[in-house]
């Protein structure tokens, strides 16, 4: 059992860092032999718009994110509830849709359309998409605080204002830490925003080079450094995830009362947590719907039918592979295989930090010499390495929860290894599960740049369709394929919430 346990795990990581070395080998032998270069002023130009891109949109996603997390979790207002399910919507609607629908709105308006692609509207975008990324642990941050400690703090005469700043602030600092590290990376590996909003960072420029200018080389070496700093950036947000579990783990939690706030002096409030999904979300939805009865024409749905199809059909295949991996992949650490294999399989499931443009670049390297590029393959394959963490991740936090214990007193009834998995493990985890399948399956509706790279010939899903539109200017034809995202990705939130895939629906003692 030992031995087919090391070689599925290295079998495994293999298969999910190859097109991390195919970049890598790439890229070398374009140096070596000169073939491309990467000048000062080439990076710099990357660098510093994707450093001012990222400042911008994480500093704005942590102000919406724990602006609302705050109110949520310490006060009791008409609305709270409405204002937790806001907060997580923007989940269901990817970036680049809302600047095409803002856009073209503003553009009808009699905006100017080049005064409304800059840096600084780009970071107010991925700001309202992003903020669930630091709300969804802040909130869980704020929730967890002792209500003996926040009673104490009162006592001592300590205002509200007070107390945030030295005791709640720095409690969940790390939560909001963490969460804007995963905002960080969701703009580093974004491509249709970017690309749409003609802003130059180390997404488009690996494009350009690729197929703009058919330097391969150049294109590997771009992808190689975003790689390194994404991987840098989920190595950050694991450890800091790591250590705050680990704080909290040696702290007894009596859960303190959400205080009464009179419906006024919520007001100002409500205004910040409630703009993400105004703007992300309620808006573009109207937006979208008044542009597709308003044209009422029955052959703008048909057009929808097939993306959505195929989009439904890639999502669905593809999450059932990340469930079963995922799956496995907690099997075997919680069957204690030795720390070089559960460090090998921790390898296997880092598949986040491969930006979709860099993964699909990686793929195209290595499945060329087999002619598998744009093919079906080769998209399930480049959706599986980049998604394979979330269903891990989402199964191993379920699978920690389940005491040992049951799988002992199985044991003693005579249950084998699999008998303890088929009849006690899978079905406490049949909501986790269920979980895993509909996250994956957002991210993978909303995946743009991978499957750009990698489809076969004349294969189209709702993104690239939307997207192709988008660059030949026909945002007003957008409509139908971006309505039909939204309500495939709100769907999938609705459902996973209801699950308890986020938490939010947890309430904690407020001692009524």
């Amino acid at each position: 059992m030992k031995i087919f346990l090391q070689i599925f795990i290295f079998a495994l990581v293999a298969v999910f860092l190859a097109p991390v070395f195919a970049l890598l080998n790439e890229g070398v032998q374009s140096l070596v032999s000169e073939k491309a270069t990467l000048s000062s002023d080439l990076l710099s130009r990357y660098g510093l718009t994707s450093l001012l891109l990222l400042a911008g949109s994480v500093s704005g996603a942590v102000l919406f994110g724990t602006s609302a997390a705050y109110l949520c979790a310490r006060f009791d207002f008409r609305g709270r509830r409405l204002i937790q399910w806001l907060s997580i919507l923007p989940l269901g609607v990817p970036s680049y849709l809302v600047a095409y629908t803002w856009v073209d709105f503003l553009v009808d308006q009699g905006v100017p359309g080049g005064s409304l692609r800059n840096l600084p509207n780009t970071c107010f975008v991925f700001a309202v998409c992003l903020s669930p990324y630091v709300f969804l642990p802040s909130f869980s941050a704020f929730s967890a605080l002792s209500g003996s400690l926040l009673e104490s703090a009162k006592l001592l005469g300590k205002s509200q204002f007070e107390i945030f700043r030295l005791i709640e602030f720095p409690l969940a600092r790390a939560s909001m830490f963490a969460g804007g590290i995963l905002a960080g990376m969701e703009v580093l590996a974004d491509f249709g925003t970017v690309d749409f909003m003609a802003i130059d960072t180390w997404s488009t420029g690996i494009y350009r080079s690729w197929f703009g200018y058919g330097d391969r080389g150049r294109a590997s070496l771009l992808a190689v450094i975003l790689f390194l700093i994404s991987g840098t950036l989920l190595f950050w947000e694991t450890n800091v995830r790591a250590k705050n579990s680990l704080a909290r783990s040696g702290r007894s939690v009596s859960f303190h009362t959400r205080k009464k706030l009179p419906f006024i002096k919520s007001l100002p409030f409500l205004f910040v947590a409630l703009i993400p999904a105004l703007v992300s979300c309620v808006f573009p939805a109207l937006i979208l719907t008044q542009r597709v009865y308003s044209k009422s024409d029955p052959e703008q749905w048909a057009s929808v039918v097939s993306p959505a199809l195929t989009t439904l059909g890639m999502a669905s295949v593809s999450s059932v592979i990340v469930v079963v991996l995922g799956l496995a992949m907690v099997l075997i650490w919680r069957s204690n295989p030795g720390k070089f294999v559960r460090s090998l399989a921790r390898i296997g499931a880092l598949g986040y930090a491969l930006p979709g443009g860099v993964l699909g670049l990686g793929l195209l390297i290595l499945l060329a010499p087999f002619s598998l590029t744009g093919s079906v393959f080769g998209l399930l394959l480049a959706y599986c390495i980049r998604f394979a963490t979330i269903g891990t991740s989402t199964l191993e936090a379920a699978w920690l929860a389940i005491p040992r214990v049951y799988d002992e007193q199985a044991r003693l009834l005579g249950c084998t290894s699999w008998g303890v998995f088929n009849r006690v493990t899978l079905p406490l985890l049949q909501n986790s599960i269920a979980c895993a399948f509909i996250l994956t399956c957002i991210d993978i509706v909303k995946e743009l740049p991978a499957t750009m790279l990698l489809r076969p010939f004349n294969f189209e899903t709702l993104a690239i369709r939307t997207y192709n539109l988008a660059s030949d200017e026909r945002l007003s034809e957008t409509a139908p394929s971006s309505l039909a995202m939204i309500a495939l990705c709100m769907t999938g939130v609705f459902v996973a919430e209801k699950l308890g895939a986020f938490g939010v629906s947890e309430r904690s003692r407020s001692g009524k």
